[in-house]
């Protein structure tokens, strides 16, 4: 039987005043401030929410965990500034309701990068090291209006947002591109000086240096509505869903870039670009989605059920985008002095004589697809008095019609008639009983998909010097099959939970990249081919158990394995076109001890082993092992007089990788003491962060064309002190 317990407050608790405050500030300039305000009353409520910080934090003050939380490692040095209001009032009951939610924010981040690229090539790999700085800043408004009434049988939602962004950044870069392995990441630097050695310049094909400047805003609107409506005397069993979308988005971008190239090859050359772009664009979406539901009792306990959704969906979106590409380089009067990044010639004449039409384009698309299809839903059983078995199926079928019209140095135009089948299917068991709970699911899915419509087009681009971008009108559609299979268990008596599961996938004229490489000049030309023999599969298993009577101490243990084989159409200007056949497996273990003493003490010994290994069907391809692993401690410890020590202290290792540098060992050491005063209302709290300064974030990415090694810039190490109160009125 269903019991309800009926819980009124007093009237002196259905309106009040709750307010949490944390101002911080520390070493190495770093500071924080959050607060996270509330008044509210029996039907309504006012919420003010700020943050303020440099260290990388972006949660809304007032969500678990977010108040003071430490930072994480990577994505550069970034400052954040949020202030949202939010109102709401309910009527009489949760679906008669009126809500505002507005936010604006405001984010600068400044990031270094290092990349070290391997590409896989018939006769000899190549080697290509960059390094870059950014600085970008941002600022984002946004505000939502909703409303919900609950007429009889009926319940209708209604949402109406604006949302605008600005921002601007500037970027630099240099790389170069090397006919063997460099010997270290600081040939860079030298190979960019006037005297460099005859060694560094016979294994370097070129080098290139950007420099690039933009400004973007972008404004969308959009209207929601939702109508439920009920029929016939249980309204669970019988409703129709009305839904539908309105919407309309504007932006525009200005790039200004220089770009610079030296060949260094047996003809030596050069390649000097001062560009401007504008980029203007608009687009809109109309969107009508319609739902009839209907659930058969088929006994009278209801444990037998038949659930079936028949439902249509109409979509028609429009979108025009413009890119105009000025060379200033080719002005009569240009030089480096003259025209500095963001200056334009005085006259727009002067602006349009030396538009780049090669690569300039316009282009207007529309797009109509129309969904109709079928969710059923069959149960036997209730899951715990008997077994639960449930079937349930989706067969979508839809109906696609495109067209795009494209001017790029002459006209095109493209249309497109597409029926695309994409049904899914779950076989689910269930039983719960006193002894425990049993689960197994067995899923297959196939989705076909297609590729962009302007790749269609036979269009060349070469903006970029080094890149050559080419469009296949004789691409096909590719095809997806998942079958997915996952067990588990959990007993009750001994505490023991126990999960498996495998999956494998297999894709038809997998859309791919193929890439063409001239290693005189290291230009390479793309174009998407569709390509067949890319594969994968995968398996893990994981148990979770205590290891004593009391469930002081537990164990949990992941295993995981990854295999995917690649495909790709690689080649190299003069050789026979190959098929790259890449074997990647990708094994990890994660082992963890969990020790808690009531709520004082709470210790994690964590340990995880990651392997990645690739062979290829080349004579000459270099196979690749790389490791991961990482052990440590954390958690949180709950002295006397009100004190609590939170740490985590982790040992992070790599080796394998291509870059010396990037083979690394480092100790991470964070830590929070934290002091509890006025009766829990107020904090004071000191953070350590990388109190080691071994900080440093690199992360490694292997596929069918290559790896690619890559470190970003991390805020430095620091102590902050922090004072938060909280309170209740």
């Amino acid at each position: 039987k269903a019991l309800v317990v009926d819980v009124g407050l007093k009237k002196q608790y259905n309106r009040g005043f709750i307010g949490n405050v944390d101002l911080a500030a520390g070493s190495k300039s770093r500071y924080s401030a959050s607060l996270f305000s509330m008044l509210y009353s029996k039907s309504s409520r006012l919420t003010l929410t700020g943050i303020m910080n440099n260290v990388n934090v972006g949660h809304t003050p007032g969500e678990d965990g977010a108040l003071g939380e430490l930072p994480d490692a990577g994505g550069g040095k970034q400052s954040t500034r949020q202030l949202g209001i939010n109102y709401r009032y309910e009527g009489k009951d949760e679906d008669s309701y009126f809500s505002s939610d507005n936010n604006i924010g405001y984010t600068d981040n400044d990031q270094r990068s290092r990349v070290n690229t391997q590409t896989f090539l018939t006769g000899g790999d190549y080697f290509h090291l960059s390094s870059s700085s950014n600085r970008s800043r941002l600022t984002d408004f946004s505000t939502s209006q909703s409303v919900g009434f609950h007429p009889r049988n009926q319940i209708i939602d209604l949402t109406a947002s604006i949302s605008h962004t600005a921002g601007k950044s500037f970027d630099s870069m240099l790389s170069g591109q090397f006919n063997e392995k460099p010997w270290a990441t600081s040939v860079l630097d030298s190979l960019f000086l006037p005297l460099a050695s005859a060694r560094l310049m016979r294994a370097a094909i070129n080098r290139q240096r950007n420099e690039m400047m933009s400004r973007s805003n972008s404004t969308n609107y959009n209207f929601t509505f939702a109508d439920r409506i009920a029929f016939g005397k249980d309204a669970n069993q019988n409703m129709t869903s009305v839904t539908g979308e309105v919407s309309y988005g504007r932006s525009e971008t200005n790039r200004f870039g220089r770009n610079s190239v030296d060949y260094l090859g047996t003809s030596p050359s050069q390649d000097r670009r001062a560009e401007y772009v504008s980029e203007p664009a608009h687009n809109y979406n109309l969107a009508l989605n319609v739902e009839y539901s209907r659930l058969l009792n088929r006994d009278s306990d209801e444990v037998n059920t038949i659930f079936v959704r028949p439902y249509v969906r109409i979509n028609q979106s429009y979108e025009a985008a413009d890119n105009a590409r000025y060379r200033l380089d080719r002005l009569a009067d240009y030089s480096e002095t003259a025209y500095p990044l963001g200056v334009l010639p005085s006259t727009r004449n002067a602006l349009l004589s030396v538009i780049d039409a090669t690569n300039s384009y316009r282009s207007r698309r529309h797009v109509t697809s129309s969904f109709t299809g079928m969710k059923f839903n069959y149960t036997h059983g209730d899951g715990t008095s008997r077994p639960q078995y449930s079937a349930q199926l989706n067969a979508p079928v839809q109906f696609k019609r495109e067209s795009i019209s494209y001017d790029r140095d002459g006209h095109y135009y493209r249309k497109r008639n597409s029926v695309l089948f994409n049904p899914t299917m779950t076989f689910t068991y269930e039983n719960t009983d006193s002894t425990g709970t049993r689960y197994a699911s067995l899923t297959y899915g196939t989705s076909q998909s297609e590729s962009d419509l302007s790749t269609l087009l036979a269009i060349r681009d070469d903006s970029n010097p080094l890149v050559v971008t080419l469009g296949n009108p004789n691409l096909k559609k590719s095809r997806d099959h998942q079958v997915n299979f996952m067990v588990s268990s959990f007993s009750t008596a001994h505490q023991l939970f126990t999960n498996a599961e495998l999956s494998y996938h297999i894709t038809r004229n997998a859309i791919a990249t193929s890439v063409l490489y001239d290693k005189a000049t290291g230009k390479t030309t793309t174009q998407q081919v569709n390509i067949n023999g890319n594969w994968g599969a995968s398996g893990n298993c994981g148990l979770s158990v205590p290891l004593d009577k009391n469930q002081h101490l537990s164990l949990q243990e992941e295993l995981a394995c990854d295999y995917n084989r690649s495909v790709d159409l690689t080649s190299v200007s003069g050789l026979v076109p190959e098929k790259s056949k890449v074997n990647n497996w990708d094994l990890q273990n994660t082992l963890k001890l969990v020790w808690q003493l009531g709520d004082r003490i709470r210790l994690n010994y964590t340990t995880n082993v990651a392997y990645q290994r690739a062979t290829g069907n080349r004579e000459d391809f270099t196979t690749v092992s790389a490791w991961r692993y990482n052990f440590g401690v954390n958690g949180n410890i709950t002295l006397p007089w009100n004190f609590e020590v939170t740490t985590d202290l982790t040992n992070y290792n790599r080796r394998g990788y291509n870059d010396s540098q990037m083979n690394t060992s480092e100790v991470i050491w964070n830590l929070r003491l934290t002091k509890k005063l006025l009766k829990d209302n107020l904090t004071l709290s000191l953070d350590g962060f990388d109190l080691l300064g071994q900080l440093n974030n690199t992360t490694f990415v292997l596929d069918t064309q290559g790896r690619t090694e890559t470190w970003t810039s991390s805020i430095p190490r620091y102590l902050m002190l922090h004072v938060s109160y909280k309170f209740h009125k």
